[in-house]
């Protein structure tokens, strides 16, 4: 649940890397029961500067989208990603502003 009911000043502090992207590819691991998110790095919030040159790739269980209420992202969609210091990740779609 800390992904939908968590303020961006506790993704800030949770994360070591904080990034809005947009969704390239979705895969699925069989073998591991999670799913891979490949997106195009847009703007850098918190870590390495990727915006505009960088791709990620996390990993969440299969779980992830229904124990977080989190909607699985598509392709084309813009999310907010967040990695911390042990490997794990959390996404969300992020919201527009009028300017995006």
């Amino acid at each position: 649940m800390f992904a939908t009911s968590t303020p961006p000043e506790g993704w800030y502090q949770w994360s070591s890397m904080l990034f809005a992207a947009d969704v390239v590819d979705i895969a699925r691991d069989g073998q591991k029961a999670a799913d891979t998110i490949t997106a195009r790095v847009i703007e850098t919030f918190k870590g390495p500067q990727a915006a505009g040159t960088g791709t990620l790739s996390v990993s969440v269980s299969n779980r992830y989208w229904t124990n977080c209420k989190v909607e699985k992202p598509a392709v084309g969609a813009r999310v907010l990603v967040a990695m911390n210091a042990n490997s794990e990740a959390l996404l969300v779609y992020r919201r527009a502003s009028r300017n995006d």
